[in-house]
């Protein structure tokens, strides 16, 4: 009877160490978990700062290439007002030449 007792019992200290061990590491788990959530958030956000970032470049880029293009467009409806106004100069001054 002590003999099984004693064996009974060894068998409860060597559960008893186990679930100790086992709950020990769901411990360090959950702060690994932990800790990992922390670093996910922050990433996050990064990523979220990082496309708000990109979309105003995006943004800032588009306006940039509209108002370029409204330049160009600009200097040249200019430059082709000025080659009709020298056109009309230039025949203008052939035909007072011719006339004389």
């Amino acid at each position: 009877r002590e003999r099984t007792f004693k064996m009974q019992e060894e068998e409860m200290n060597k559960k008893i160490a186990s679930i100790s061990s086992l709950s020990s590491e769901i411990s360090v788990k959950e702060e690994e978990n932990k800790q990992f959530k922390t670093k996910l958030e922050e990433a996050e956000r990064k990523i979220t700062k990082t496309q708000e970032l990109l979309s105003s470049s995006d943004f800032k880029y588009r306006s940039l290439s509209d108002q370029h293009q409204q330049a160009i467009s600009a200097l040249k409806n200019q430059y082709e007002k000025e080659r009709d106004k020298w056109q009309q100069t230039d025949e203008q001054n052939q035909n007072n030449f011719t006339q004389q």
